[in-house]
């Protein structure tokens, strides 16, 4: 179950990757964004929200809710792991 979990969480973030890769501004993505197009295009000018901009939006938030799921389960098991080694060498004594 977890490598499923953790196939699905590469999956979205290949999507998020590429969703964000098609997304086309009108100053040619970050080289136009610092320096070489319009100032607005960063901080003010916003377009409407079409199909791909509220996808990546959702896509970003599944990929944001599966990093929180792994970041919480594998400290639980680390932390599980640390009590049991203690425990297991009190009784071997």
């Amino acid at each position: 179950m977890w490598t499923l979990f953790l196939i699905f969480h590469f999956i979205v973030a290949i999507a998020l990757i590429v969703l964000v890769m098609l997304q086309s501004e009108k100053s040619r993505g970050l080289a136009g964004a610092f320096g070489g197009g319009e100032a607005y295009t960063v901080f003010g000018y916003r377009e409407g929200w079409n199909f791909i901009k509220k996808l990546t939006a959702v896509v970003a938030v599944i990929f944001l809710t599966t990093s929180l799921v792994i970041y919480v389960v594998s400290t639980k098991k680390h932390a599980a792991s640390k009590v049991q080694a203690p425990i297991e060498q009190a009784n071997n004594k």
